[in-house]
């Protein structure tokens, strides 16, 4: 049955399948969405009203983007009706006298399911959207109809059972090639798959969220002949320990390997020209990166254990045993998110680095600059990488002491580490950025300044034992972002409530009338 797993789990996965707060500042190619299914969100039909019925335990909806108006789409709220483990998904359906083509199985329609073993897709159903069958975990078997036009993203997410993927002979848009277990596309385009999948030798490319929560999947060989490996295509493949990419890649996807927690080693093959951000974030047991020395894009100079752009020297990835060699300009968004490092050494050549890219740092206990740097510093004792011009604190770590004259601590500078109990931000600084200390650990009260006057979005949000705050100035005089302190045990205070309604904006949605 159904349980509330789904739903507890939600927030962890869709911080994984959305990308992070903010506009990404360098990113890998997206991959286009395969199929050609008949509907133009462009061109939606307002004159459809929104309708939703139930018959023999299925829900059913009507939707403005499909041109005709007997068109619906299917979901699951209960699967208890379901016997013999099996369901069906017609292709049609009578309700008041009126009969409705079954156009598609809704997003997130059958999440949560775990009572199913065996979907069976009616002949005329023509499209699934996004993760439709998110953690349906005792799923074993799926078979794609001959008129199905359109899979979207991550469909099989957290269905660790899957063994079984069929495409009916005749499709004119996807096939399971040679038993493959898998769904492809015309173009040869790997749509999903599972932990018994064999990717064919023709395939091109392997489409965003193809393996996405394949918890089953320990080892894959990629065929040469792929060139790319779209967004969060291995996301969340926590048991994967070992991956071959072949010499034909090309492209490494946003978020790619993210939350791979078994892998242990990379090698870069000679043909990689573009690397997305995050793209090994989490991957808390990866000790090795290499690339191959032909390749003419990226290096991991001098031994490093990191992936490094040639052209500006930028690194885009690390591990636990990265060094940032000397040379080093920049450091990518998410090049070391989540990675357990324990010391961070900033060399004197770098001078520029992204949002995010060091965030989730759990296990860094000192972080230091080389004399001469002429962006940043770390004042002695500190611990933190400050800014120099600004006085912004731009990265700290659970030994970090905020040095005097700090005027304002940057976006993500703790975000996802480990704090003391009690933090007392000193006197002088005016403003805490954005996400600054969000979902920290070990937080239980907090200080704050006469000098404060702002605090950006979510900057103490999901810190989950922070219960007390004591405000030194006026309330009245801070400027407080959106969603604060949410998440936390102090957001239940009277004092906090009537503050952020004061104080702090909110979203259209939010709004009352």
């Amino acid at each position: 049955m159904r349980t509330n797993l789904m739903r507890l789990v939600a927030g962890a996965i869709l911080a994984t399948l959305f990308l992070p707060l903010g506009a990404q500042e360098r990113t890998g190619s997206a991959m286009r969405h395969p199929g050609g299914f008949d509907f133009d969100l462009q061109h939606v039909r307002t004159d459809i009203p929104k309708e939703s019925f139930s018959e023999a335990g299925l829900t059913f909806e009507t939707n403005k983007r499909y041109k005709e108006d007997n068109m619906v789409e299917v979901s699951v709220p209960d699967d208890s009706f379901v016997k013999d483990s099996t369901l069906y998904i017609p292709s049609t359906v009578m309700h008041n006298g009126r009969q409705y083509r079954v156009a598609a199985i809704r997003d997130w329609g059958l999440a949560g399911c775990m009572g199913i073993r065996r979907i069976i897709i009616g002949e005329g159903v023509r499209a699934i959207h996004e993760r439709a069958f998110l953690m349906c975990t005792n799923l074993e078997s799926v078979s794609i109809p001959k008129s199905m036009e359109f899979l979207d993203e991550a469909l099989f997410y957290g269905c660790e059972r899957l063994r079984h993927i069929t495409v009916e002979e005749g499709n004119e848009h996807f096939d399971s090639r040679n038993g493959c277990n898998a769904v492809i596309d015309k173009d040869n385009l790997l749509i999903a798959g599972c932990s018994a999948t064999v990717i064919p030798s023709d395939v091109e490319g392997i489409f965003n969220g193809a393996f996405a929560g394949c918890s089953a999947l320990e080892h894959i060989d990629i065929p040469d002949g792929v060139r790319d490996i779209g967004q969060w295509a291995f996301g969340n493949c926590y048991r994967l320990k070992s991956i071959s990419l072949p010499p034909s890649l090309d492209n490494i996807g946003d978020f790619a390997f993210e939350d791979c927690t078994s892998l242990e080693r990379i090698r870069i093959p000679r043909g990689v020209s573009d690397v997305g951000n995050f793209a090994f974030a989490r991957c808390t047991a990866l000790c090795s990166i290499e690339v191959d020395r032909r390749n003419k894009h990226f290096d991991s100079r001098r031994n490093c254990n990191a992936l490094i752009m040639k052209e500006d020297s930028c690194l885009v990835a690390g591990c636990r045993n990265s060094v940032i060699p000397e040379g080093v300009k920049s450091v990518s968004r998410g090049a070391f998110c989540g990675i357990p490092v324990s010391h961070i050494r900033i060399p004197r050549s770098l001078e520029h680095i992204e949002r995010e890219a060091f965030s989730g740092l759990k296990s860094c206990v000192s972080i230091t600059v080389a004399p001469g740097n002429p962006v940043f510093s770390s004042p002695e004792g500190s611990n933190a990488l400050m800014e120099t011009a600004s006085m912004t604190l731009r990265l700290g770590c659970q030994n970090t002491v905020i040095p005097a004259g700090t005027k304002r601590i940057g976006d993500f500078a703790f975000h996802e580490g480990v704090l003391p109990v009690g933090l007392n931000i000193p006197e002088g600084v005016t403003e805490i950025g954005e996400e600054a200390f969000c979902r920290s650990e070990g937080l239980w009260y907090l200080l704050l300044p006469r000098s404060l006057k702002k605090i950006g979005d979510a900057a103490f949000a999901s810190c989950h034992t922070l219960e007390g705050i004591v405000v030194q100035g006026n309330t009245d005089d801070i400027e407080l972002g959106w969603r604060v302190f949410r998440g936390t045990p102090c957001a239940e205070h009277d004092f906090i409530k009537k503050w952020e309604e004061k104080k702090a904006p909110r979203m259209w949605y939010e709004k009352t009338e």
